[in-house]
C-alpha cells in the first residue's frame, strides 16, 4: 500500500512521503499558528544552540533531594561578542559593518547566523529555507532530515520573561534597546559561573524588524535564546509542552515533520524543488554578497581565538 502524502504518527509528529505532503504539513502548521521552522539533518538531535550542547554537571538543589543540571562552566562567548563589536568599530576594513550601528543584541544573532556557538537558535518563517537546512548537508547513514514548527507567542508566554510586570505574549523585538540590555544582563549573569540560572529557563523568541545582514533576511530569519539549563535535563525541548494563552489545554513546544529519507528519490525531488526555487548554497548563504563575507571572515577570526570549550570532568 502507497504511503499517505503526510502521515501523523503520533501527537506532534508526522512524516513527509512526497513533495505533496511536504506543502501539508505547512498548511497544517499554518492553521495551528506553528509558523516558525527549523531544519535539521538528524532527528535524533535536539532543537537547542550550539552553547547549549556543552556538557552539564548535576547540582543538587539547597535543602532538596532534587536534582538541577546547571552548565558548569561556558565559553568565553560574551568577551567573543564584545572583542566582534570592538575590531568593527575600530577596524577600517568592517567599516561597512559599523556604519550598521548595531546593538549587542542584533550582533549577538549575527554572531549566531555567521558560525559562532551562542545561545541563540535560529528559526525561519519560510518552510522552504527550513527545509533547504534538513537536506543541506549530507546525510550520515541512518539519519533523517527533520523540520520543526513552533509557535513563537506561545513560547514567549510560557517564558518565565517578565518585563514592566507582565509576562509577554508578543515576538521580543532585537532592536530595542531595553530588549538588548536585559538579553545581555541575562547572559552575562550565568556566563561561567556554576549554580546560576537566568530568565532563559524556557526559550524566548525574537525578531529584528531592520535588514541589518542580507543573509538573516534572505532566510526570513527568526530566534530563539535559551539559556544554561533546560527545564528538565532528561527532557529534550523538541519533547516539551506548553500552555496557550488563556486556556487550560496544553500544547508542545514543536511539532515535527520527519522526511522519509529511505526514500531516496523523494530526497532528490525536494533537492530539485529547492534549485528550481533558487535555493542554494551561494543564494542561501549570500556568498557573492561582501558584507556577508567581511562577517565570514570576522566570526570565524574570533571563533577560532575563543574556541575553548570545557573537557568532561
Amino acid at each position: 500500500m502507497k504511503n499517505k502524502a503526510l502521515e501523523q504518527i503520533g501527537d506532534n509528529r508526522y512524516i513527509i512521503n512526497s513533495l505533496t505532503g511536504f506543502i501539508e504539513f505547512i498548511s497544517v502548521m499554518s492553521q495551528k499558528k506553528y509558523t516558525w521552522f527549523r531544519g535539521q539533518t538528524d532527528k535524533e538531535w535536539d532543537i537547542e544552540p550550539g552553547l547549549s550542547r556543552i556538557k552539564r554537571s548535576p547540582v543538587r538543589k539547597k535543602d532538596s533531594n532534587l536534582i538541577q543540571y546547571i552548565r558548569y562552566q561556558t565559553t568565553d562567548f560574551n568577551s567573543a561578542i564584545d572583542e566582534a563589536m570592538d575590531k568593527v568599530n575600530n577596524d577600517p576594513h568592517y567599516l561597512e559593518i559599523k556604519h550598521l550601528n548595531l546593538n549587542k543584541l542584533q550582533f549577538l544573532l549575527l554572531a549566531q547566523h555567521y558560525g559562532m556557538r551562542t545561545p541563540v537558535l535560529d528559526w525561519t518563517t519560510n518552510p522552504d529555507i527550513a527545509l533547504f537546512f534538513a537536506l543541506d548537508f549530507k546525510q550520515i547513514e541512518g539519519s533523517s532530515p527533520i523540520i520543526y514548527a513552533t509557535n513563537p507567542k506561545l513560547t514567549n508566554w510560557n517564558s518565565s520573561v517578565n518585563i514592566g510586570g507582565k509576562y509577554q505574549y508578543e515576538i521580543f523585538k532585537a532592536d530595542n534597546e531595553g530588549i538588548s540590555n536585559f538579553v545581555d544582563k541575562e547572559l552575562k549573569d550565568i556566563e561561567g559561573k556554576e549554580n546560576k540560572v537566568n530568565s532563559f529557563v524556557w526559550p524566548i523568541a525574537l525578531e529584528s524588524t531592520l535588514d541589518f545582514s542580507h543573509r538573516i533576511t534572505f532566510q526570513s530569519g527568526k530566534f530563539t535564546i535559551n539559556g544554561p539549563k533546560k527545564p528538565l535535563e532528561h527532557v529534550m525541548f523538541k519533547d516539551l509542552t506548553i500552555t496557550p494563552y488563556k486556556s487550560k489545554e496544553t500544547e508542545y513546544y514543536s511539532i515535527s515533520a520527519e522526511i522519509n529519507s529511505n526514500d531516496k528519490e523523494l530526497v532528490l525531488q525536494l533537492k530539485s524543488y529547492l534549485e528550481d526555487f533558487g535555493y542554494t548554497k551561494e543564494n542561501v548563504y549570500r556568498l557573492g554578497d561582501k558584507k556577508s563575507r567581511l562577517l565570514d571572515e570576522l566570526f570565524l577570526e574570533i571563533q577560532n581565538k575563543h574556541n575553548n570549550y570545557p573537557e568532561e570532568r
